[in-house]
């Protein structure tokens, strides 16, 4: 009985070392695919190391753009702004829209450009780069206009 047994056990651990030495050997099969067939270009692979925290933003749109063959141009044209992301500057004043409207309105026609902005409590100018801060969201709800306008109004 005790025989029959350690044979069972040994026949397991054999199993189960040949399930770990094959899974294993696929895992690193993948990774070295992977590495040697990256997902994206060098250029996107680049500019999603730029973007930091904001990575996952930026994959969203390619692999909503991805996933469907038809949308292949609207890959293309989501490709083409990562890639020329960088360098790109939002900025802002955080001030209600009245504000900054009635400065734009007023600083042509003042010669004191810092009074017209005191006046109306701009503040500072906060300035971000769009690599780290455009939302995935923002990026396809902008193709998808563009495109819209793109059929619409050829």
């Amino acid at each position: 009985m005790c025989n029959k047994i350690s044979k069972k056990t040994a026949n397991s651990f054999i199993m189960y070392a040949f399930v770990l030495l094959i899974s294993g050997s696929l895992y690193f099969t993948w990774r070295h695919y992977r590495w040697k067939n990256p997902l994206w270009s060098p250029e996107i692979n680049a500019v999603l190391f730029m973007a930091g925290d904001n990575r996952p933003e930026l994959e969203k749109v390619l692999k909503h753009y991805s996933k469907n063959p038809s949308d292949s141009l609207k890959l293309l044209a989501a490709r083409f702004l990562i890639v020329n992301m960088p360098d790109r500057k939002s900025e802002y004043y955080d001030a209600p829209l009245e504000n900054v409207a009635t400065v734009l309105l007023r600083w042509t026609s003042s010669s004191d450009k810092k009074l017209v902005m005191d006046t109306y409590g701009l503040g500072e100018l906060t300035v971000r780069e769009d690599v780290k801060y455009i939302t995935g969201d923002y990026l396809i709800e902008n193709i998808e206009l563009a495109f819209k306008v793109w059929k619409e109004q050829p």
